[in-house]
């Protein structure tokens, strides 16, 4: 099985803040227990993948075509045995042996947002109509608040969310009511966010969500947890707000810090931070929060 993915496009060694390769071998597992033939399963996520985006060399096992290949132990369970990434064996020693090259500096400091108070996640005499309630799939619905909600979200039964402008432009801040998110005490943030890749931060009160944006300011990028107002959990992303300059121990750290505040608050969501990045994409239905507000995408307009 051929990994279709190219990471020889990026302009430095950097890594990905998560594996492409979970996501993909979980549709097949998912394909095969609702009763697609296993091999037909195995062909769509490789030979199939790469004729439709045309990426050459891809997706076969024949000479000449590149050595990205994953090794599973049988065929119904999709339990990777080994992964092959241009021939060489994915483990820690390739890791270990990986040569780092000089970050180029416009990649870096890309979080160019002021300090942030509670009082800026309040905005004065704000009254708000529509919600995005979180579904199952990545688009939202628009839950309609009947009367207007101002003052406290979490009294009424909603997460707030906030949209901060990160590039630098012109300071933005959009604030909306979301409904669904799974309840919890303190903040999430991240500026891994579609397609705009602001920051946005997703909570329960003001205070929280003030730490939470500063400390990704701080670090310039990544995604932050925040609770009993201090820092839980958190994963540095410095290069554009998106990429890890750290070796993969270090990440993994991260990353399980993280998992394991979302266990211990008990989240129902599969991944949160997924949710939350698409929850600033305004080209997926219903309702999305960009850094100049509330957007309908049906209607394509303002609401």
């Amino acid at each position: 099985l051929f990994f279709n993915y190219n990471w020889d496009i990026f302009p430095v060694p950097v890594r990905l803040t998560v594996s492409f390769l979970p996501v993909v071998i979980g549709m097949i597992s998912q394909l095969i227990s609702l009763g697609v033939a296993p091999l037909a399963a195995y062909r769509a996520a490789s030979w199939s993948a790469a004729t439709t985006f045309q990426l050459p060399r891809k997706g076969l096992l024949i000479p000449g075509y590149q050595a990205d290949i994953v090794l599973v132990g049988d065929l119904d369970t999709c339990d990777i045995q080994m992964v092959i990434k241009s021939g060489k064996r994915v483990d820690t020693a390739l890791f270990d042996a990986e040569q780092q090259v000089p970050i180029p500096q416009n990649f870096l400091n890309s979080v160019r947002c002021r300090q942030l108070t509670a009082s800026d996640f309040s905005p004065c005499g704000a009254t708000y109509s529509h919600a995005m309630e979180i579904q199952p799939s990545l688009s939202t619905g628009d839950f309609f608040i009947s009367p207007p909600l101002n003052g406290d979200f979490r009294a009424a039964g909603f997460l707030k969310m906030a949209v901060i402008e990160r590039h630098g432009k012109n300071n933005n801040i959009a604030i909306a009511p979301v409904k669904g998110f799974d309840c919890f005490e303190g903040s999430l943030a991240s500026t891994v966010a579609h397609d705009s890749h602001n920051l946005c931060i997703i909570g329960s009160d003001d205070e929280s969500m003030a730490i939470a944006a500063n400390h990704i300011i701080a670090i310039q990028g990544g995604q932050v947890a925040v609770q009993n107002g201090r820092v839980a959990a958190e994963i540095a992303l410095p290069i554009g707000g998106l990429l890890s300059n750290q070796g993969a121990s270090e990440l993994l750290v991260q990353q399980r810090q993280m998992h394991d505040f979302f266990q211990k608050n008990h989240f129902t969501l599969a991944d949160p931070l997924m949710i939350l990045s698409f929850l600033a994409l305004p080209v997926i239905p219903q309702l999305k929060l960009t850094d100049r507000g509330l957007v309908d995408v049906f209607q394509q307009k303002f609401v």
